[in-house]
């Protein structure tokens, strides 16, 4: 009984329950369905559009290791002690002094760019030779104390003071600053459902332009010294020593020549050059982890952090 009250119940709706018979959308179901899923595809777009460049591989703590493992102070300190020998040697006359040896100019680089690569597999093997007395081979030993020296100036670039493994020149400095210059500032990244944006993009910033962000440092800490705490603080005057050492050329000053700088050994102003930048580094950090006081490492700390989130990083 209770069987055929349903299916005559059934029978007179009309089979309003069945699939095949259910009464057709309307215009204005549809519309709103349509605009749902638009405006669902325009949040989809701004959030890859607003997703930060991916982080580079390896983490933070590794590219803060690598700068540090191949900066000029790491790399060149092996060299002192012979350096040094050398040097009192010429001094005291026991070792004839090594004349300056001109940098190849662009010519001969291009030149030496379009050899066969018999040539440049040659010079490959050459730059590979172990060193003798920390600069070079006995037969080309003078070239290689200059070499150094040329080498020293260009990491030393006044763009690049601290001398870190990047950048390895003063164009590619120059051109690192440019691009941190160029970087487009949108105060921050656009909120997403998953992740974290606003660290990500701090840590992709922080990751790619950590030499600029220490240098940076390294100038409010010359100012801070300078100006703040005594006008003979070391930092401010290392800086201005280490420019003068990588400035000054080996042989005599134009302007200047009375001063006999050519009697200087070029073995000893390496060495000088090399101990400016250690006690550089030092007091870089002796200044910025010890000599501030503990309300001035967060603003420090939250202007490069600022700046890390509020400009853009640039696609990979």
């Amino acid at each position: 009984l209770i069987s055929v009250l349903l299916y005559s119940f059934w029978k007179t709706r009309g089979g309003a329950y069945c699939p095949s018979k259910m009464p057709p959308r309307s215009k204005n179901a549809e519309r709103n369905a349509e605009r749902r899923a638009a405006k669902k595809g325009a949040k989809d777009a701004n959030e890859l559009d607003a997703a930060p460049a991916e982080e580079p591989s390896g983490g933070f703590v590794e590219r803060a290791q690598a700068l540090v493992m191949g900066s000029v102070i790491v790399e060149t300190a092996r060299l002192v002690p012979d350096l040094v020998k050398d040097g009192i040697a010429v001094i005291k006359g026991e070792k004839t002094p090594s004349q300056p040896v001109p940098a190849p100019s662009e010519g001969e680089e291009k030149q030496d760019s379009q050899e066969p690569d018999e040539q440049t597999n040659t010079d490959e093997q050459k730059d590979s030779e172990p060193m003798a007395n920390g600069v070079g081979t006995a037969k080309g030993e003078a070239q290689g104390v200059h070499c150094v020296f040329r080498k020293l100036c260009s990491r030393l670039h006044w763009s690049n003071p601290l001398g870190l493994a990047s950048p390895k020149s003063g164009e590619d400095s120059i051109k690192a600053w440019l691009a941190l210059k160029n970087l487009e500032i949108d105060f921050g990244p656009r909120a997403k459902r998953k992740g974290n944006p606003t660290m990500e993009r701090i840590m992709t910033n922080a990751y790619i332009n950590l030499p600029q962000y220490l240098h940076v440092l390294l100038a409010l800490m010359v100012l801070r010294a300078f100006l703040f705490r005594s006008y003979f603080a070391c930092l401010p005057w290392l800086v201005g020593y280490q420019f003068l050492s990588v400035f000054l050329p080996l042989d005599k000053i134009e302007s200047v020549p009375q001063i006999p700088i050519a009697k200087i050994p070029t073995e000893i102003r390496v060495v000088i050059t090399i101990c400016f930048n250690g006690l550089l580094q030092f007091f870089f950090v002796y200044e910025l982890v010890w000599r501030t006081w503990f309300f001035e490492k967060p603003l420090l700390i939250g202007l490069i952090a600022f700046h890390a989130y509020a400009a853009r990083p640039v696609e990979a």
